[in-house]
């Protein structure tokens, strides 16, 4: 394995936050604000059908209708509801999903 194949998940340029909510105190809301106001330069993808936006950043309702695939994907919701969101989430081109 080279070192390389962790760049996507160590050093991602787009990061999807599947089943990220409105709250800004939840785990999503808490990682979604550390990623914006900690200085991530890349792009951040809030995923959620039920939420327009989240901290000012539009939502897209599935990881399927964001405009580039993202190196990252971090499911953002509570357990009971893990598995119904990350079939949606997984696609084959995402180098790196947490």
């Amino acid at each position: 394995m080279d070192i390389h194949d962790l760049d996507p998940i160590f050093k991602p340029q787009r990061i999807a936050l599947v089943g990220v909510g409105p709250n800004p105190n939840s785990v999503g809301g808490k990682i979604l604000a550390n990623l914006v106001g900690g200085g991530f330069r890349g792009v951040v993808y809030p995923v959620n059908p039920s939420v327009e936006a989240v901290m000012g950043i539009p939502c897209f309702p599935s990881v399927g209708t964001l405009p580039r695939t993202p190196d990252l994907g971090i499911l953002c919701a509570a357990a009971v509801k893990s598995p119904a969101l990350w079939p949606n989430a997984a696609r084959p081109a995402s180098a790196g999903s947490s």
